[in-house]
């Protein structure tokens, strides 16, 4: 560009970060104003982007944190970065340094790294506290007296005191604890005198923590972490970008709070890293220690109360503080949330509470969408009594006092394996938040339903203990279970019969139009079809190999494989410790024998780790100069340690021959993309114009291809599947005859578009005789066929009903009679007789002769009863002791059923179907009945 005249747009876009990029992308999509996206680097991303360095490093200008809550983002990051290569992940490795120690973060669950004195010390402030919370009746005035509660004052003088004090430059005493379990999403605003004035505004998650007032960005930004909407004011005035003052907006935005995203969480390349582990996550205010039975249970009511839906205040009996705090309660509470959940089980997974919400739908006559298309139920009476009374038990439970501690909810989700990382085995709270989301739950209904869970288990165990179903139970089950049958039979097979005569035509005329509703025609289309492939066009293009030499050397670092090291390092506390490890491994010694002995931590070991995976770099560089076996001391940034190499593989530097298959096939297939997003749109512009699609598509110079006639599922008339896309067919049956679809695209991001026009459109309609003579045909055959062999069997049964010995009607019907003995615990294991013969067969008494379907094929079987064959008493004997167990257990449900029923005749809980449709779809009417 040679002056500022030369270009004339509508739109500047500055900056080519994943802002400037979604929005040029718009822009493009919208064809609308002229644009330009301008950059002061070669390459797009911003700041964003990760360097890399001529010497191998990965550089990045912070962490990428991407705080997204707008889908269309979120599809153009994954457009642009559809692979997981596209993507570096860091993971966090945190440290303290505290008396000459590296302890690893959280401070608070490695306190066993202190030398042993802080450790007394820590401890028995942290049993102090514990005490003393039993019996504090208040909430602490200052963020230093909820520390000195929750941890005690040993780890408050030690550590949380002095860092704090780092990070806000403020002491504990002068600040204040409403912070750490408030309902938080105060939002910081631009001053009124910005009004008026054109804005680039950009949101972005930070903390909110306990000083606020008038602070520039960088200042907000560093002190706060993530928690607050921030609206950042930047005015153009010259050449200058200058960002506006930011003032604190009064009122909240009911986002989570500092303590429940993690204060000092660092995140990772793609905007999540592993917080505390559940116990810290509770006992920092991931759901507020004190407060935990408000967030998801308010204070309970003595008198009736009603499930509160979306939108409407709950009773003033049922709000309680804790409920207004924390927000959300099962019966009554804060007003505007919904207070109606599916309860998950105590060691249940995630995934099994998101499927029992998900399944309360059915409860509540709910309509589900499957693939686009709403699944009525019927209106379920059975279920919402059955929510009412699991409320109505959790309610009285809360009354009468029991309260699971906190611990029990932590231990619940340490049995929870997916929710650590795998690599530090650190509690990962962006894993934990999203399978929550995944199965449509929150932390506080999780939490709070875990909670009522545990304590029902309790209470019902105390319930039940000692009882024991009655021995006289299970001996009868077992008698039951074991009880036979001894019975003569034989099989009639479709071959006893004469095969029927072909049906006649007014036979058929006939059953087509008693069964037309049945046998209709589907809707068909026959379409053009217009594509602007990329896989069609890449073997028709040439390749420049000035643009495969020049990706080559962009990717010639991930191309080529990094040489690789294994080791096995331990930390060494003292000279003379490491001096006793470099003895033990250099002699040979099992590794985790010699830091064993040595009384220095586990060793940590590295599987073939290239030297940019190791965290430390003074280790990497003495790991990459060692000889295999070689034992060495390092004095790492994390402290010193001593070394062992174990193996190396040797790296491979990919050379352009061999890499110039793949890298043709790369710039090969990005011309072939951009060739198709071409053709498009210069059939879309023709279209514009007024061509018609034939004309259009020769004017882009590809051709209009017939398609054969599909239904709406994407079969032709043979029932074979036509090899389109579902959308397309979607579209198709969405325009009238002669209408003409919109450019497509089939997969986005892969230069895949197609247009068509319906050039034929068949509504469903009956078939005609000639149309399905052949089936219809073969239908009323067999229809004959059964009654002919139902005629046929009813009359030899009755003859073994007169006398006639079973033996010679079978063989009267060319069969062969037989005689067999079935338990019924074992009757599931005989499919020569299928589940119908046998249960008429156990259902008569001796003498009874039955009819029923073969299940091996199309005829029918004939029974006689012979005898009642009785369970033997020894073996019945062993059973009963083994049944007993089980009809205890069926005794415990009754109790549980019970209880739920008493529960709710102490606590009268209503139930409004309407409000609870709204909960769960936000819908008040019912769903439309499922077609039959």
């Amino acid at each position: 560009m040679q002056g500022k005249a030369d270009v004339n747009v509508d739109v500047l876009v500055i900056g080519a970060g994943p802002t400037g990029l979604g929005a040029a992308k718009r822009l493009y999509q919208l064809d609308g104003p002229s644009w330009m996206i301008i950059d002061s680097n070669e390459t797009p991303g911003g700041l964003a982007s990760t360097d890399i360095t001529p010497e191998g490093f990965l550089y990045d200008v912070g962490g990428h944190v991407i705080f997204s809550h707008y889908k269309y983002f979120d599809d153009c990051i994954d457009e642009a970065l559809p692979k997981e290569d596209d993507w570096y992940t860091h993971q966090r490795i945190s440290y303290v340094r505290c008396k000459d120690l590296w302890v690893p973060y959280p401070f608070q669950n490695n306190i066993s790294m202190l030398p042993k004195q802080e450790q007394v010390t820590c401890m028995d402030g942290m049993i102090d506290a514990a005490m003393e919370a039993r019996v504090a009746n208040t909430k602490p005035k200052s963020f230093d007296e909820w520390i000195v509660r929750m941890m005690g004052v040993g780890i408050a003088d030690i550590f949380m005191r002095p860092y704090n004090f780092k990070v806000w430059a403020v002491p504990t005493t002068k600040m204040q604890s409403q912070w750490l379990d408030a309902p938080g999403g105060d939002v910081v605003a631009l001053g009124g005198r910005h009004a008026g004035e054109a804005l680039v505004m950009a949101e972005v998650e930070v903390g909110l923590g306990p000083v606020v007032g008038h602070e520039h960005l960088p200042v907000l930004v560093g002190a706060h972490r993530a928690g607050i909407d921030v609206e950042v004011g930047v005015e153009l005035a010259q050449a200058d970008l200058e960002a506006a003052r930011l003032q604190e907006r009064a009122e909240g935005g009911g986002r989570e709070t500092l303590a429940e995203r993690g204060d000092h969480a660092a995140e990772d390349g793609r905007g999540r890293g592993p917080a505390a582990d559940p116990a810290e996550h509770l006992a920092q205010g991931g759901v507020g220690l004190d407060d935990l039975s408000g967030i998801g249970r308010a204070s309970r009511p003595d008198g009736p109360t009603r499930l509160v839906g979306q939108g409407e205040a709950a009773p003033a009996a049922a709000r309680g503080s804790d409920a207004a705090a924390g927000g959300g309660a099962h019966l009554g509470g804060a007003p505007g949330r919904v207070l109606l959940q599916a309860l998950p089980h105590a060691n249940d997974g995630l995934e099994a509470a998101g499927q029992r919400r998900r399944r309360l739908g059915g409860h509540l006559g709910v309509g589900l969408a499957v693939g686009g298309a709403p699944l009525g139920m019927a209106d379920d009476d059975e279920g919402r009594p059955r929510v009412s009374q699991e409320e109505a038990l959790a309610a009285w439970i809360s009354k009468i006092g029991v309260r699971p501690a906190d611990k029990l909810i932590a231990d619940e989700l340490h049995k929870q394996p997916q929710l650590f990382n795998p690599v530090s085995g650190v509690f990962d709270k962006a894993a934990y938040q999203e399978i929550l989301r995944s199965n449509g739950l929150t932390a506080p209904e999780f939490e709070a339903g875990l909670r009522d869970q545990i304590a029902q288990t309790h209470v019902l165990t105390g319930l039940v203990s000692g009882l024991q179903a009655p021995a006289v139970y299970s001996a009868l089950e077992a008698v039951f279970r074991q009880e036979g049958r001894g019975f003569t039979w034989f099989a009639l097979p479709a071959s006893a019969v004469p095969p029927p005569p072909a049906p006649t035509e007014a036979e058929l005329q006939a059953y087509l139009r008693d069964n037309a509703a049945g046998l209709m025609r589907p809707a068909t289309r026959r379409v053009s079809l217009v594509r602007f492939s990329a896989a069609l066009l890449a073997p028709t293009l040439t390749v420049d190999p000035a643009q495969v030499r020049k990706r080559y050397d962009f990717e010639k670092d991930a191309l080529s494989t990094p040489e690789k090291r294994s080791f096995v390092q331990v930390a060494a506390a003292s000279p003379a410790q490491a001096a006793r490890l470099l003895k033990g491994l250099a002699a040979g010694e099992a590794p985790a024998a010699v830091a064993a002995a040595a009384k220095a931590p586990a060793p940590a070991l590295h599987a073939d780790q290239p030297r940019t995976a190791v965290p430390d770099a003074a280790v990497a560089a003495a790991v990459f100069a060692m000889r295999p076996g070689e034992v060495r001391p390092v004095q790492g940034s994390l402290g010193p340690a001593v070394v062992k190499l174990q193996g190396v593989t040797p790296g491979h530097d990919a050379s352009f021959e061999e890499a110039r298959p793949k890298l043709e096939a790369e710039v090969r297939r990005a011309q072939a993309v951009a060739k198709a997003t071409e053709l498009s749109q210069t059939y879309d512009d023709a279209r514009n114009g007024g061509a018609d699609l034939a004309e259009a598509a020769r004017r882009a110079g590809v051709p209009v291809t017939p398609l054969p006639e599909f239904d709406v599922q994407g079969r032709d008339g043979r029932g074979q599947p036509v090899p389109v896309p579902p959308k397309l067919v979607q579209t198709a049956f969405g325009l009238p005859q002669g209408g003409t679809s919109e450019v497509l695209e089939a997969v986005p991001g892969q230069g895949e578009f197609y247009a068509i026009r319906v050039d034929g459109a068949k509504p469903s309609a009956p078939y005609t005789v000639d149309e399905v003579r052949g089936p219809l045909t073969r239908q009323l055959q067999l229809q004959a066929l059964a009654k002919a062999l139902k005629a046929r069997a009813d009359a030899l049964v009755a003859e073994v009903k007169a006398g006639k010995p079973i033996a010679a009607v079978a063989a009267e019907a060319h069969a062969q009679a037989a005689s067999a003995v079935v338990r019924r615990d074992q009757a599931r294991q005989q499919p020569t007789f299928g589940e119908q013969l046998l249960g008429e067969v156990f259902a008569g008494k001796p003498g009874d002769v039955v009819l029923a379907p073969d299940p091996r094929g199309a005829g029918l079987l004939v029974a006689r009863v012979d005898a009642v064959r009785l369970a033997d008493p020894t073996e019945a004997g062993r059973a009963a002791q083994v049944l007993r167990r089980a009809a205890t257990s069926s005794l415990y449900e009754d109790v549980a059923v019970n209880a739920r029923s008493a529960a709710a005749a102490l606590i009268r809980p209503r139930t409004d179907p309407v409000l609870a449709r709204r909960a769960v779809t936000g819908d008040a009417a019912p769903a439309a009945p499922a077609p039959r």
